[in-house]
């Protein structure tokens, strides 16, 4: 099963894939007198791990691949039984729910942390809807996300990268040796690029407009 493809979904109108997201756990084959000849020596160790593998693999299927039964909603029983339903949950966001969290949390605890304080962090991020990550707190909310990443980090890169064309545009004038052609082209390149930073300046306003007023994007408001 899918999450949100065929399964997870709260539809109380169509129900086509309201149903729980719950994956049998696959086992691996036992081999044939598997326990007497983990004890054999020489081909013993390889069946031995193999078993090891086997239980193993069980328990990580067990830990990861049900903990999120419904995207969108919540489960109206426990996922293993037969006619579990996502059931929908008022004001809930797509993406993120109580068993998102629940696991969420989960995760923080299983991470090895240099120190307890980024395992606050981490807790804290859960806490405010989030997914704790190497470059911080995501939020998996999309009206922060977009307002939070792609419009706070997306713009400050852009303009530092602005601010990097208009150094080298002013260093290549500097060792032109005069050449008409080489300063010519760093003319160019600077002046595309100190527009480019008046667009990046003014982006603000212009995706208030567009976002707000033309498309309705949430996260612009």
């Amino acid at each position: 099963m899918t999450p949100g493809v065929d399964c997870g979904y709260a539809d109380p109108v169509e129900h086509r894939i309201d149903r729980c997201c719950y994956n049998k756990t696959q086992k691996l084959p036992r081999l044939p007198g598997q326990s007497i000849l983990q004890h054999v020596p020489v081909i013993g160790k390889p069946i031995k791990r193999y078993g090891e593998v086997s239980e193993n693999l069980e328990k990580f299927q067990d830990n990861h691949s049900n903990v999120v039964p419904c995207t969108m909603g919540e489960a109206d029983r426990d996922p293993s039984e037969d006619g579990c339903t996502c059931v929908e949950v008022p004001e809930q966001t797509l993406g993120f729910n109580s068993n998102l969290e629940t696991s969420l949390d989960q995760l923080c605890k299983n991470y090895q942390f240099s120190g307890a304080d980024e395992l606050s962090k981490c807790t804290s991020c859960v806490q405010k809807r989030g997914y704790w990550s190497g470059i911080g707190c995501v939020p998996l909310d999309m009206q922060h996300f977009i307002t939070d990443y792609i419009f706070r980090i997306g713009i400050s890169f852009a303009g530092m990268f602005a601010l990097i064309c208009i150094i080298y545009s002013s260093i290549r004038i500097q060792i032109s040796r005069g050449n008409p052609e080489t300063i010519q082209n760093a003319r160019e390149r600077l002046t595309s690029c100190i527009i480019g930073l008046i667009l990046i300046i003014f982006s603000v306003f212009i995706l208030q407009f567009i976002g707000v007023k033309i498309f309705g994007i949430p996260g612009f408001g």
